[in-house]
């Protein structure tokens, strides 16, 4: 697994061989701090429209939900897989908040396209 991981972060990084259709969301990630072109729903603004805490609201929270890049979009399903998580850990009365405002996109599918540089450039927003 290890050669695989290296040899794409060769062909990314080194060569620039990488399909074209990553290029936009490399220039995301690194300009806007997301991986979609389509406008990032923010846990925060979730939190508006579903019955979501933040961590601002709930300091005492036990978990952290991560919402994630792809569901912190409008894409439909991402949308569709988000909207059941809270409803499910309220009406299990499990004690959480999303970061909100501080959440930032991992940098996940920069990694496993093989750009280290970006992935560690976002993920190190979110310690």
């Amino acid at each position: 697994m290890r050669d695989i991981l290296d040899i794409r972060r060769n062909l990314s990084m080194m060569e620039s061989a990488f399909p074209k259709q990553l290029e936009n969301a490399f220039k995301g990630m690194e300009r806007n701090m997301k991986s979609m072109e389509r406008f990032p729903v923010r846990s925060y603004e979730m939190g508006r429209r579903i019955d979501v805490p933040t961590i601002e609201q709930n300091t005492e929270l036990k978990f952290l939900w991560w919402v994630g890049c792809a569901p912190a979009t409008d894409l439909p399903c991402p949308k569709k897989l988000r909207k059941p998580s809270p409803k499910i850990l309220n009406t299990a009365g499990v004690n959480y908040a999303v970061l909100g405002k501080n959440e930032a996109c991992t940098g996940d599918p920069a990694r496993r396209a093989g750009r280290e540089d970006i992935f560690f450039g976002l993920a190190s927003q979110n310690v």
